[in-house]
């Protein structure tokens, strides 16, 4: 005999899609680290190789992303798991 609290026992599952970036979600899920990040070279960079324009509309597109105003997507940077 069933109860009526099992009857509305929903169950809920999450799947992810078998693409590349799908797997690499599920693996920082999970806890494990799947390549440390190269380091940057800042002072590799001159802007002096490159327009103005280039240069703010790279500024431009850093800020909004770092706050958040992506558009549709800019939820995705939350929800993703941190680096140790």
């Amino acid at each position: 005999m069933t109860s009526p609290m099992a009857a509305n026992h929903v169950d809920v599952r999450r799947t992810l899609t078998k693409t590349p970036l799908a797997r690499q979600h599920e693996t920082r899920l999970n806890g494990k680290v799947i390549r440390r990040p190269k380091p940057i070279d800042w002072d590799a960079f001159d802007r002096r190789q490159f327009p103005k324009p280039a240069i703010d509309l790279a500024v431009d597109s850093y800020i909004k992303l770092a706050i958040g105003s992506t558009g549709p997507f800019n939820f995705m940077p939350s929800s993703l798991p941190r680096w140790p």
